[in-house]
């Protein structure tokens, strides 16, 4: 019996637009957070934060300096606040401060920070894709850091990656919020490894809690349906992708296939099987969780 498949990407940007004033594509889709969707529209740099168990959609009011943003993010914890945060990133300087663009739902207004970043943009390059704990914002930068974005102090720190001198220097791993905690997921050798940061808001000493063979991935293939096993290609090429926010769970998988595996139970999921003419690229910066929530948007004037 073949498992269920979960929608591809661009089922999942098509069913949202019966919410947006226009047509999505994947180019459009720029965020996920805790349930909420962020697109812009198109070359128009239109912000739409959409919500799509409720059914809501708000366009973001237009900011006056958006010229020169490489990417935004959403910033948004239900379990906190019903308000969220659009953050955009200025990059359109060769030397620090970086500019963050940053949109509150709770008052309605754009404000202007800049951070201190140590990094240049053309010497060390961050993720297009960032998480969002506690108040900040962490992306991966290709120096192999963690860089965190405090958006309430208004600060960033550079946090080392674990087993730094160990990882592919042309690969991510993935981060993401894993029951509470930030973690962090890389293939050292052959071995999934899962690590999370003690106390993110103030250490940065990292703790290992999972560690997986691939070969061990490879012997219990069985578990899953031809076709998938067909399709999954060389167990050399799996790569971490993202980490279940709320359950021991880490979703892994090649260019051609996307599973679950529960680290308690050692199960395997089937949740995505690319088509023929199709492939998962750069799964670990471009796989998004989605957790449903009911928190109902405001329109602004």
């Amino acid at each position: 019996m073949t498992p269920g498949v979960a929608p591809g990407p661009h089922e999942f940007v098509k069913s949202c637009s019966s919410l947006l004033p226009f047509e999505p594509t994947r180019n459009d889709f720029l965020d996920c957070c805790n349930g909420l969707v962020l697109f812009v529209g198109g070359c128009t740099l239109q912000y739409y934060v959409c919500n799509p168990m409720t059914k809501h959609c708000v366009a973001i009011p237009r900011g006056s300096m958006l010229e020169n943003i490489v990417f935004a993010s959403l910033a948004f914890d239900p379990s906190r606040s019903p308000h969220y945060r659009v953050v955009c990133f200025d990059y359109s300087q060769s030397s620090p401060p970086v500019r963050l663009h940053v949109f509150s739902s709770e008052i309605g207004n754009w404000s202007m920070h800049e951070t201190p970043f140590g990094y240049s943009i053309k010497n060390c390059k961050v993720a297009k894709r960032c998480i969002y704990l506690d108040g900040a914002l962490y992306c991966i930068s290709t120096s192999k850091h963690l860089v965190c974005f405090d958006l309430n102090r208004g600060n960033y720190r550079a946090i080392r990656l674990p087993e730094r001198k160990r990882l592919d220097p042309d690969d991510f791993g993935c981060a993401g919020p894993s029951r509470g905690r930030l973690c962090y997921s890389d293939l050292v050798g052959t071995t999934f490894y899962i690590w999370f940061l003690e106390d993110h808001s103030k250490k940065d000493r990292w703790t290992l809690i999972h560690s997986i063979s691939v070969d061990y991935l490879g012997k219990h293939q069985h578990q899953l349906d031809r076709i998938t096993i067909s399709r999954f290609g060389k167990i050399s090429a799996l790569r971490p992708f993202a980490l279940h926010p709320t359950s021991d769970v880490i979703f892994f998988g090649t260019p051609r296939v996307m599973l679950s595996y529960h680290l308690q139970d050692r199960r395997f999921k089937l949740i995505y099987r690319a088509r023929e003419d199709r492939q998962i690229l750069l799964g670990q910066l471009l796989v998004f969780p989605y957790t449903p929530c009911l928190v109902n948007l405001k329109h602004f004037g």
